[in-house]
C-alpha cells in the first residue's frame, strides 16, 4: 500500500521479491481459486468500470477524412463523409456504437492535410463546418462520436504547454512535444481542454 518509487523482480534465477523506497511496507497475498483471488483483491483495490454498453458495440474509424480521394459520391467535406458512413450504417443494418474520428480533423498552425490537425481542441471549418450538427444527428442515429487524441502537444497546446512548463524538457528527452502529466498542473490542464470536446457531446477518445 504505498506510491513510493520501487523495484520487483519475477521467477528471476527461482526467486521473486521486491522493494520499495519506504521504512515500512503493508502488502497483500491472496490465496484461492481464481474467483476468490480476484473477488479478494477487489476487495483491497476496487473492482474495475463498466463501460457503457455502447462502447461494447462495435466502432467506426474514420481516416484521411480531409482527403477528397476517400469521399463517397456526392459527399464534399470530411462531415459529409462521417455522416455518410453513419447513413450506410443504418441502411445496411450493421450495429454500431460509435464513429471515431481520426487527425488530422482540428485547426492547426500547419495546414489542414498537414502533419498537424490537432492541438487547438476544435474542428477545420474547411471539414467540419457544423459539428454540433454533426454531433447531434449522430447521437440521433444511435451512434456516440470519439475522436483521437494525444499528449502529443502541437499548434495551440504546444505553444501554451510551453509557455506555461508543461512539457517535458526537451533538454531531457526527446518528447519535446509531450504534455508531463507528473506536473500536478499539466494534467489539470490537458483535462480542461478535453473538457471543450465533453461539452460538444464527444463520449471518448
Amino acid at each position: 500500500d504505498t506510491d513510493a518509487d520501487g523495484v520487483r523482480s519475477m521467477g528471476s534465477n527461482g526467486r521473486s521479491g521486491f522493494t520499495f523506497d519506504v521504512p515500512e511496507l503493508t502488502f497483500h497475498i491472496f490465496r484461492g481459486d481464481y474467483a476468490s483471488i480476484l473477488n479478494n483483491y477487489n476487495d483491497v483495490a476496487g473492482g474495475s468500470f463498466m463501460p457503457p454498453l455502447w462502447a461494447l458495440d462495435s466502432i467506426w474509424w474514420k481516416d484521411d477524412d480531409n482527403d477528397a480521394r476517400y469521399f463517397p459520391p456526392g459527399v464534399t467535406n470530411a462531415q459529409g463523409s462521417v455522416l455518410d458512413t453513419a447513413a450506410k450504417l443504418a441502411e445496411n443494418r450493421i450495429r454500431a456504437g460509435a464513429i471515431l474520428i481520426d487527425r488530422p480533423y482540428g485547426t492547426s498552425n500547419a495546414t489542414f492535410s498537414g502533419d498537424g490537425g490537432w492541438g487547438n481542441f476544435d474542428f477545420h471549418p474547411a471539414g467540419f463546418p457544423d459539428a454540433p450538427a454533426m454531433v447531434s444527428a449522430l447521437q440521433s442515429q444511435g451512434l456516440n462520436l470519439m475522436l483521437w487524441i494525444s499528449d502529443h502537444c502541437w499548434s495551440g497546446l504546444h505553444d501554451e504547454g510551453t509557455a506555461n512548463g508543461w512539457l517535458f524538457d526537451p533538454a531531457k528527452t526527446n518528447a519535446y512535444t509531450t504534455a508531463d502529466f507528473s506536473n500536478a498542473a499539466a494534467y489539470e490542464w490537458f483535462g480542461r481542454k478535453l473538457g471543450t470536446f465533453v461539452n460538444l457531446g464527444v463520449k471518448g477518445y
